[in-house]
């Protein structure tokens, strides 16, 4: 660096110019160079300007005449004492129309006095010279504003211009700023110009139209409402005339009394607005409000928003003049006056100074934004600016017009910002290089290394060859901020020409945001499609993000969708201020313990943040692209694609389309993919520097001009092509399908059956369809089914999950033929292919079923599984009828009627118990689960509307349903009213079986007091378990069979239930229930959990069978006497009281067992295995041969059977006699086997038998089982 050569000298100058261009001015560069000497000698080399005095790089005053004068006759004074120059220049002062050496002395007062106090303290001359010029004060024809002025630079005490030692270079740049402008109006008459009469006389403009304010206090506040509040207003008023606006949805959500005639009512409640209160607009309000223009100053609040002015001019102009009023309002000479004169139309202003401030600061710091240029060169285009219109002075016009304001205000930024806005860098450029011209004219030659940094210094040939300044001139990054100060420096011009980039440049600062939408919308969509009707709500309110993930096969994918999921909540939530009508006062952020509820679609609780963020998201896609379409068609180039108007017409959902032929689809999220949404990151903007180019002259290289045309063309393409206006669901309110949780698809779709049926015409399943699904006789569709019923299915309620997936399918999808096979149709979508992965669904979708039986299959499936749930209704709907309701409801019900009603002329005389019933049950199971609807409302309110489909047709199209049906039924009594005609109904049955019933036959009804009976009942209770729990309750499995533990299913369901009559469950029965036959049950808890012996190398011995007997109404001495096994209940003293299937021989009974058994063996040592089956239940009983022959183990069954009895008593194990002993017992008793409806019994001497409570749990059970199992005690 020390090398003398021209090159060396650019490159040192070069680095000087890349700290100016970082923000340090030529003092700050100075000071660096001083305080690096040591490390960088070089830097000592440069020869700066003697003059420490000042900060500032410029004089802004330099190209007025009479500055040069009053320059030369202060140098003078200040160095030597002489006053008599400066006298002879004071002298110009009085004449009126000698303005500019009035400017040139305050600006000198400014530049040699007042800015000295930025660097130091003032000396001897400073105070001697501020002391000789007091004397202004005393000269005639001088305004008092004039006077004040000088006074409170020389006193430093007018804090819009106060300086000291402390202020940084940013506000020394502003403050040098609001200096000038006050020179220049200070030094006119007040009648000059509008700014002038804000300075000199304020309280005579209270009836003027004040420049670059708002036009009217209504428009102020109404705007203020749209820009804050959701984007558009609804206006209202009230009888007495005061108005008031409703924001978002634009109805009624709250009344208050009128601020008005405080009296009447305004606003109202739930969409609807109070009597007398009248709509002014049809349609809410989004855009400009139209003004009332009311003259005097109207008062507003800081707004820093980059595109917001007033009226027609841009904000760049609107800026620079907002600026200009409010420091000559805030220097104003009056300043009580000034107060009064802010606070006409509100009480926006309490300090005057202070308020006029925050205005000046606020529009500084958009203005550097909108024109992308630093303070310096800011404050140096305003510098140009106040020169350009001392010069050439503005129309005087005191506005007493609002169109006079408005022609001021057009010329202002026509005559005086356009032209020095269209390139600010050659604008500083020009103006620096003319005033270090005018300076060097006046002797002051201007510092040869500071031009050069500046890059203002004359070029001539010989500099041009040998430092080549244009390969060292500076350069900068092509940005956003870049781009768009090149649009807003001929903003009108580019407006007309390129309206696509207006729209652009309107949303620049919220488009990057939207592209958060697909990430949520991705993951919503998994959780719906893996959890929608397989988790209650219940859980999902537990279960956390982690959980879930964690539970999943492919957790890894999940994990990444999960992130971006979690970044883009984050991202958007603090964004995000209310939904529809709502606030919301919190906004929690999103982790990994979070409930899995915050990412499933509902309008209420938790949920209600999510669609909060999607609504926000989605409102900005659509109205960018409402916005976009308000372009005139064939004006935008850029946009002609969107008059290709030849979409598909199954792709097409719907369009929105102009009133020319611009056309954008309209989807909903479940029909969009990612292309359609906008997805737009300013950080990839850079890429616009292939659209380019810099300006090569020197000094200019900051300035870039763009290729808007091809701009405009490359954001199109991105942010419109292939984009959709996001579309809600349905009738509703969302953008997605609201989450269906399990067992509440009738709440969330209320008439979903009814359209289905519209779709395909729906016929009830065949009654040998329906009898072979159930198990039991359906007589009729609407039929009555026993809580008791024994059914073909383990798990209805999973079967259910199932259908109510595929009723939502089929309504989304076009209506398919009726006779066409649910299998079929299941098999055709490769969305419903997990349905099948459920092996009871996949046996029922093997049945000859079609898609005409969809709603009575589900009908039918769905009173399986209310049967089992509907007792645990909330006790809040299980109010007592009254003595009057139980004879309202005999009187229109009759149980002897076989049809669902008798009709007469289309009105019905009485119901069918059995459909009374059925329309009750259906109502509680479909409405009372979620606990949502409210106790007092009439029952008939809902059971009687035909859409929710309670009844049969032939019952819905009647007349008078709503007029027979009980008024006095509430909604809190339905399962009162339910239970009491199921009660009538059993009465009933029971009658006619011990009427019509022949004692001990195979097929009957067993007696509610039977072992049999009591069994089933405890079936029932495992059914139920399983209903509540869903996909979560694991049945045990013997040997590979279906096998229900009472204990394990609750204590799956996380409940403790009493069944039935069972009053001694913890201590008479948990051994039984377990398969655990003990001395003593009265010391073991039926609740207790036990482990399974799944050790292979490890056998237990003697380990008994579990019999699925359940003596529950006995006590345990008459119970430990017993042996309850599947083939029935053995009473150990003689015989047994009910008949079995041993009324055949012995042979019959070993051809039936052996044609039936599927099961393991067990071999003895010299015996014959045989194997014999369950029928009905999934209890699966070994029955192991005897030794030899079967004369052998005739022989030996008493003696087996007297052993048996034994460690019945002694080891409290279960023991069944073999296939000979039952042919002994036989032959040797008349009395009768029982139980054979419900298991085969099985005798296991050596082979251990393990009980598995299942293995595989998936997420939606509350309890987990991992160190559980079970085993039996020998």
């Amino acid at each position: 660096m020390t090398v003398d050569n021209p090159l060396i000298e650019s490159l040192k100058v070069y680095f000087l110019r890349e700290l100016r261009h970082k923000g340090l001015s030529i003092d700050d560069v100075k000071r660096f160079c001083t305080a690096h000497t040591n490390k960088f000698p070089w830097l000592s080399t440069f020869k700066w300007n003697d003059n420490k005095d000042t900060r500032l790089p410029f004089n802004p005053y330099w190209q007025l005449p009479e500055y040069r004068q009053a320059e030369n006759a202060f140098k003078e004074l200040y160095s030597i004492g002489n006053k008599a120059p400066f006298q002879a220049f004071m002298q110009q002062l009085q004449n009126i129309n000698a303005f500019r050496a009035r400017i040139a002395l305050i600006g000198l007062i400014i530049s040699r006095l007042h800015v000295v106090r930025a660097s130091r303290e003032w000396g001897a001359p400073e105070n001697q010279s501020a002391d000789f010029l007091k004397v202004v004060g005393t000269m005639n024809n001088l305004s008092a504003g004039y006077k004040q002025t000088i006074g409170r630079i020389l006193s430093n005490n007018q804090s819009l211009l106060r300086l000291d030692h402390t202020i940084d270079n940013s506000n020394l740049f502003l403050k040098s700023v609001i200096a000038h402008i006050v020179a220049l109006h200070a030094s006119i008459p007040p009648n000059s110009t509008p700014l002038a009469a804000y300075f000199h006389q304020i309280d005579a403009c209270q009836n003027m139209f004040i420049l670059a304010t708002v036009s009217d206090i209504e428009s102020l506040i109404l705007s203020a409402v749209i820009n804050g509040g959701g984007g558009q207003i609804t206006r209202y008023s009230c009888q007495c005339g005061y108005m008031y606006v409703i924001a978002n949805c634009g109805q009624a959500m709250e009344a208050i009394r009128c601020p008005g005639c405080k009296n009447n009512t305004i606003g109202g409640a739930n969409h609807t607005s109070a009597a007398g209160n009248r709509k002014l607009d049809n349609t809410p309000i989004t855009g400009p409000i139209n003004s009332k223009d009311q003259p005097g100053y109207i008062g507003e609040r800081f707004n820093n928003a980059i595109d917001h002015s007033v009226r027609s001019m841009p904000p760049s102009s609107y800026r620079i003049l907002h600026l200009i009023v409010h420091a000559l309002i805030g220097s104003s000479a009056h300043s009580p006056t000034t107060l009064n004169f802010l606070r006409r139309h509100n009480q926006t202003a309490d300090n005057t100074e202070q308020y006029c401030l925050g205005h000046i600061i606020t529009d500084w710091t958009v203005l550097r934004q909108i024109l992308n240029c630093s303070d310096e060169h800011l404050a140096l285009l305003f510098h140009s600016l106040l020169t350009a219109m001392t010069q050439t002075p503005p129309p005087a016009s005191m506005l007493r017009t609002s169109a006079e304001r408005d022609d001021w205000e057009t010329k202002f930024t026509r005559n005086y910002v356009s032209p020095l806005i269209r390139s600010v860098t050659e604008t500083v450029t020009t103006f620096s290089t003319a005033l270090a011209a005018a300076s060097a004219g006046q002797g002051n030659n201007a510092n040869i290394i500071e031009s050069e940094i500046d890059q203002t210094r004359a070029i001539d040939e010989e500099y041009r060859i040998s430092k080549l300044p244009r390969l060292w001139r500076k350069i900068d990054l092509v940005t956003f901020n870049s781009f768009r100060a090149y649009y807003n420096g001929d903003l009108t011009q580019y407006q007309a020409k390129y309206p696509f980039l207006a729209v652009f440049f309107k949303y620049s600062e919220r488009l990057e945001i939207i592209k958060n939408l697909w990430p949520i919308v991705q993951f919503v969509q998994i959780l719906s499609s893996r959890l929608s009707y397989r988790i209650s709500r219940k859980v999902a309110e537990k279960m956390t993000f982690d959980e879930f993930i964690d539970k999943e096969a492919d957790k890894a994918d999940l994990n990444k969708m999960y992130k971006k999921f979690e970044e883009s909540w984050n991202i958007v939530i603090d964004k995000v201020d209310r939904y529809q009508c709502h606030e919301l006062s919190e906004k929690p952020g999103m982790s990994r313990n979070m409930p899995i509820i915050m990412g499933l679609i509902e309008e209420k609780d938790l949920s209600l943040y999510l669609c909060a963020i999607l609504e926000y998201l989605i409102g900005l896609q659509n109205n960018f692209l409402r916005d976009v379409m308000t372009i005139p068609p064939g004006s935008c180039k850029a946009l002609r694609f969107l008059e290709q108007t030849s979409f598909d017409a199954e792709e097409v959902t719907s369009a929105i389309t102009s009133t020319s032929q611009y056309s954008v689809r309209s989807l909903t999220l479940n029909q969009a993919h990612v292309d359609n949404i906008i997805s737009y990151n300013q950080e990839e903007f850079r890429g616009i520097h292939m659209f380019s180019q810099r300006n090569l002259g020197v000094g200019r290289g900051l300035d870039v001009i763009y290729d808007l045309q091809k701009i405009e063309v490359e954001l199109a393409r991105q942010l419109v092509f292939e984009k959709v206006y996001i579309d809600t669901v349905g009738e509703t309110s969302l953008y997605m399908q609201p989450f269906s949780y399990h067992m509440e698809l009738i709440q969330v779709s209320i008439r979903i059956l009814g359209d289905i049926q519209e779709l395909i015409p729906q016929e009830p399943i065949p009654t040998e369809l329906a009898e072979s699904l159930t198990g039991s006789s359906v007589n009729m569709p609407y039929s009555f089914q026993s809580n008791s019923m024994d059914t073909s299915f383990d798990n209805p309620s999973e079967i259910l999950s199932s259908l109510e997936i595929l009723l939502c399918f089929i309504k989304r999808t076009p209506g398919g033929n009726g006779e066409s096979f649910i299998k079929d149709y299941v098999n055709q979508w490769s969305t419903l292919s997990g349905l099948s992965e459920n092996h009871e669904f996949r046996s029922l979708l093997n049945k000859p079923l079609r898609l005409k039986h969809i709603i009575s299959l589900y009908e039918l499936i769905e009173g399986l599984v209310a049967n089992l749930t509907i007792e645990y209704t909330h006790e809040k709907y299980k109010e007592e009828l009254t003595p009057k309701q139980r004879e309202e409801i005999d009187n229109i019900i009759d149980f002897e009627v076989k049809q669902p009603a008798a009709i007469v002329n289309r009105k019905i005389m009485k119901f069918s118990a059995e459909v009374f019933a059925t329309a009750l049950r259906r109502f509680i199971y479909r409405f009372l689960q979620g606990e949502k609807q409210k106790e007092t409302e009439p029952l008939a309110l809902y059971v009687c509307e035909p859409s929710l489909h309670f009844w049969p047709s032939i019952i819905s199209e009647t007349e008078n349903l709503d007029e027979l049906f009980p008024e006095s039924l509430l909604v809190n009594q339905a399962f009162e009213a339910y239970k009491y005609v199921i009660e009538q109904i059993e009465n009933g049955i029971n009658a006619d079986s011990s009427v019509n019933s022949p004692t001990s036959t195979l097929n009957a009804v067993a007696s509610t007091d039977s072992p049999s009976a009591k069994a089933c009942t405890t079936l029932n209770a495992c059914n139920k378990a399983k209903t509540i729990c869903g996909s979560a309750f694991v049945p045990p499995t013997l040997n590979g069979s279906s096998h229900y533990s009472a204990s394990a299913c609750y204590k799956n369901a996380k409940y403790n239930y009493a069944i039935d009559d069972m009053n001694k469950w913890q201590n008479d029965c948990a051994a039984l229930e377990d398969g655990n036959i003990y001395d003593d049950p009265m010391n073991h808890s039926g609740k207790k959990e036990y482990g399974v012996a799944h050790q292979p190398t490890f056998q237990l011995q003697n380990i008994q069978m579990k019999q699925h007997a359940n003596v529950m109404g006995s006590n345990w001495n008459e119970s430990k006497n017993t042996l309850v096994n599947s083939l029935g209940y053995i009473e150990k003293q003689s015989t047994t009281r009910e008949v079995s299937a041993f009324e055949q021989t012995a042979t019959q009974k070993v051809g039936a067992f052996e044609q039936t058994a599927t099961q393991e063996v067990s071999t003895f040592e010299q015996t014959e295995t045989q194997e014999v089956s369950a029928f009905e239940q999934p209890v699966i009983q070994e029955i192991s041969a005897f030794e030899k022959t079967a004369t052998q183990e005739v022989s030996a069954f008493e003696q087996t059977a007297t052993q048996e009895s034994n460690a019945l008593e002694q080891t409290a194990t279960r023991e069944f006699n073999t296939l000979k002993q039952a042919t002994t017992h036989e032959q040797n008793t008349t009395q009768e086997f029982s139980a054979l409806d419900k298991s085969a019994a099985q005798k296991v001497n050596e082979n251990p038998i393990s009980l598995e409570i299942g293995q595989q749990y998936n997420y939606y059970s509350d309890d987990e089982y991992d160190g559980y199992s079970s085993y039996y005690r020998s």
